[in-house]
């Protein structure tokens, strides 16, 4: 017994590698109010009493002078993220990611300064959703650049409050994908970037089984948090569970349940996830919550559809997509999109932007009529919410007129024929002489 407590004692001196670090994370800190707005805490700052942190398992309130605690186990990457409060904006980064190697057995302090933003208190508010860029190659990742660029102006110029792009955010989650998509929304200059989780981006190449959420923790931090604007609660959570081990996997069905409980019976739930959230979680949130919809990627095609209990009297929930920023071609719709969304008084209405691919020298101005349109290698399709800020009849014309205007400034003009079975959808047809430029404006 001596013999082989000596003969394991040498192994640890030599192979001290083989030890692993205190998987146990103590993690303390401040809220405050920022008033000078430097990122940092001064002597005349006060605490924030009663808001949310949580490190993706545990969610803790700040006491009343602001402070919080938290024990977190660090058997993979974690993260320790604040819940942004109603009028309230951050000074200093939304969450911190905890690495294993780094801080394992280690006690660290972790500060959210907050200021007073007037307009994340308004009962109604505009932001933008997305998804689905799936690149893989630095020139698409110059193509999403561009979009990011136009977007940013789009939400310059509708008053958006945010963006949120929903899931797949890269081909396959590798690390020169994620570099490239910050490269791509250092353009949202005005723009707050709320992403969330979506399968491609746990891929890490064709090998199986995936490579899970690490990359996306690495670059992106939590994978599932919450924040709040107006009267509206977000909550992001991860619809597509394989990607996440058995521990990861019982610590956000943990979190989530205990997220939605905490929220108050008279917020709004905004739900956000690549896939539309669970049945039996609506099935259970509803009688307690008011949800005001769902968004969601996945899904290349573009659309409103709606969740119903059964019961005719029921609430109806709307379930929101945007067809994919993808640059490449594929099975789904070939125009890439943004939603704008508007809620005022648990009420919503969208109106579908597309990015074009022209200059910014020559780019159409933005018009209610006029969205720019990016020609892939099919034919352009036009939904009704590209076309009009509100769709206000049910009748669904055979053609329609679609017109355009070339870089050049040159008017053309062309029949869009209403595609079977695709509701409000028209597309141009390949068979005619005359085909739209590349980047050009269409309107109806």
């Amino acid at each position: 017994m001596v013999r082989r407590l000596f003969v394991a004692v040498l192994l640890v001196a030599a192979f001290p590698s083989i030890v692993r670090p205190d998987p146990l994370c103590k993690v303390s800190g401040l809220v405050f109010a920022d008033h000078n707005v430097n990122g940092q805490h001064d002597p005349d700052e006060p605490g924030l009493p009663g808001l949310w942190v949580s490190d993706g398992e545990q969610i803790v309130e700040t006491d009343e002078g602001g402070r919080y605690d938290l024990n977190v186990s660090l058997e993979t990457l974690r993260w320790v993220v604040i819940t942004r409060p109603r009028g309230w904006r951050l000074t200093t980064p939304l969450y911190t990611v905890l690495d294993p190697e780094q801080h394992g057995g280690q006690e660290i302090a972790c500060h959210f300064g907050l200021r007073r933003d007037p307009a994340a208190n308004r009962d109604d508010f505009h932001f933008l959703m997305t998804g689905d860029s799936q690149f893989s190659s630095a020139g698409q990742a110059e193509w999403l650049r561009q979009e990011m660029a136009y977007i940013n102006r789009i939400g310059q110029r509708n008053g958006a409050a945010f963006l949120c792009v929903l899931g797949d955010l890269t081909q396959s989650g590798r690390d020169e994908e994620f570099r490239w998509y910050w490269q791509a929304v250092a353009e949202l200059t005005d723009l707050p970037l709320y992403n969330v989780f979506g399968g491609h981006d746990g891929l890490y190449d064709t090998s199986h089984p995936p490579g899970g959420i690490g990359n996306y923790i690495k670059y992106c931090g939590p994978a599932w948090y919450s924040w709040e604007y107006g009267p509206c609660h977000f909550v992001v959570s991860i619809s597509e569970s394989w990607f996440l081990t058995q521990a990861e996997r019982q610590r956000h069905d943990q979190w989530l349940q205990a997220e939605v409980a905490k929220v108050p019976a008279e917020k709004y739930l905004v739900l956000l996830s690549h896939y539309p959230p669970a049945n039996a979680n609506m099935q259970a949130w509803l009688p307690n919550h008011r949800i005001a919809c769902a968004l969601y990627g996945h899904w290349h095609e573009r659309g409103i559809s709606q969740f119903r209990t059964g019961d005719a009297a029921g609430p109806v929930i709307p379930y929101l997509l945007t067809s994919p920023l993808r640059s490449a071609p594929d099975s789904g719709v070939f125009n890439a999109a943004v939603r704008l969304v508007h809620f005022s008084k648990g009420k919503i209405w969208t109106r579908t932007f597309i990015p074009g691919r022209v200059p910014p020298s020559v780019e159409p101005k933005a018009a209610p009529d006029a969205p720019p349109v990016r020609l892939g290698r099919p034919w352009p399709q036009f939904f009704a919410g590209d076309l009009a800020s509100r769709v206000t009849s049910t009748v669904l014309k055979q053609t329609l007129k679609i017109a355009w205007r070339a870089p050049t400034g040159a008017q053309n003009s062309q029949l869009a024929h209403r595609l079977p079975g695709q509701g409000h959808c028209w597309c141009l047809r390949r068979g005619v002489a005359r085909r739209p430029p590349r980047g050009y404006r269409g309107c109806l």
